[in-house]
């Protein structure tokens, strides 16, 4: 439902919210951010409180970043202190799009290849998508925080998406000619 990017969707998605399933909320939480359905946007921000699974917080922080709203700056900020990475980093993603600099340090993290030793549990093809999502918000957001480390993905990543990307970014946004 979410991919059709119909928003007829989005009050059967609500209610699916409610679902005894946990799999079925967070299908459903995940619809209501590629629909952007606004009028979902409390019902998301339940789903961000700690007594709810790992899961389900992570599904709403993206879909709450999906939602192009400034008035989600507060919740999002405060999920950058999060104790699950993968939220903390969505957050930081998410306000980077709504223009907010709240989350350069962790943005600033995801640039640097050295810092996912830490996250075992993040494989290669993970590694990759976190670092091209990051060189994509460094460039919401320009500062000069961020040149040393696309600076590095340009020049020396192993990946040529990577160093495509940050080059791409480097000339644009930072006038640096690689």
């Amino acid at each position: 439902m979410g991919r059709t990017k119909n928003s007829i969707y989005g009050e059967p998605l609500i209610q699916g919210l409610k679902d005894q399933d946990k799999g079925s909320r967070v299908a459903a939480i995940k619809a209501l951010g590629s629909l952007a359905y606004l009028p979902s946007i409390n019902q998301l921000i339940e789903f961000t409180g700690l007594n709810n699974s790992v899961e389900e917080r992570l599904s709403a922080t993206i879909s709450l970043g999906n939602m192009d709203d400034k008035s989600l700056i507060e919740t999002l900020k405060n999920l950058l202190n999060d104790e699950e990475p993968n939220i903390r980093w969505d957050a930081a993603i998410a306000l980077a799009k709504l223009g907010d600099t709240s989350g350069s340090e962790i943005i600033d993290n995801l640039l640097d290849r050295k810092y996912y030793n830490q996250f075992t549990e993040v494989d290669a093809e993970e590694e990759v998508q976190a670092i091209l999502v990051a060189i994509q918000a460094s460039n919401k957001i320009p500062s000069e925080k961020f040149v040393t480390n696309l600076l590095k993905l340009a020049t020396l990543d192993h990946n040529m998406n990577i160093r495509d990307n940050a080059i791409k970014v480097l000339n644009k946004t930072y006038n640096r000619k690689i």
